[in-house]
């Protein structure tokens, strides 16, 4: 199966941070910082084709009382629990002439998918906590005719570890979607079928 995503960051040492400490936790309101990420996403899930990207990687933390960006993500907190947030993720634009499988099919647009995300907390220690995610997203495709095209649910058992100074996560598990998803993504239409 082809992963989803493989990503390599490497955050340079450059942030910047107010003096004043932020109230019990004792760090910083914000934090800002710059690093270099490599990124390789197929073209689709299931794809046997990538696109590559080297791109510097802003790095912003801000630990507000109403919004937060931190490693678990960004959000907005109108109701305060580690439970509930709001899980975003997007796909970039297939260039069909890039992808012999798509070679006479019209491209892919970008999309979007976004919904509400529900977390367990299974297991924690000192330096480490298992977590289960279970976000259910609406797809919509971005661009001049931008519509609806399903949804999709991806439990995942999430594991933070702090090994030696580092943070290191890893994240596995199922991905399903509707069938409308899966149309809009696997179906060819007869004037594009071949041998």
């Amino acid at each position: 199966m082809t992963a989803s995503a493989h990503a390599v960051g490497l955050c340079i040492a450059l942030s910047l941070a107010p003096a004043a400490p932020f109230s019990h936790a004792n760090q910083p309101l914000w934090e800002l910082g710059l690093g270099v990420g490599a990124l390789s996403l197929p073209h689709y899930r299931g794809s046997d084709r990538t696109c590559q990207w080297l791109l510097p990687v802003p790095y912003f933390v801000c630990r507000g009382e109403v919004f937060r960006a931190t490693r678990e993500g960004a959000r907005t907190v109108l109701l305060e629990s580690d439970r509930f947030d709001l899980s975003v993720t997007a796909r970039a634009l297939v260039d069909s002439g890039d992808n012999p499988a798509r070679r006479v099919m019209p491209d892919l647009p970008p999309t979007v998918e976004f919904g509400p995300n529900v977390n367990f907390s299974a297991a924690k220690g000192v330096d480490w906590k298992l977590d289960l995610r279970l976000p259910v997203r609406a797809v919509f495709t971005l661009g001049s005719c931008a519509r609806g095209i399903g949804w999709t649910i991806s439990p995942a058992l999430n594991l933070d570890l702090r090994l030696h100074g580092w943070n290191i996560g890893l994240q596995g598990g199922p991905m399903w979607g509707s069938q409308a998803h899966h149309a809009y993504l696997y179906d060819v239409g007869t004037a594009y079928a071949t041998s």
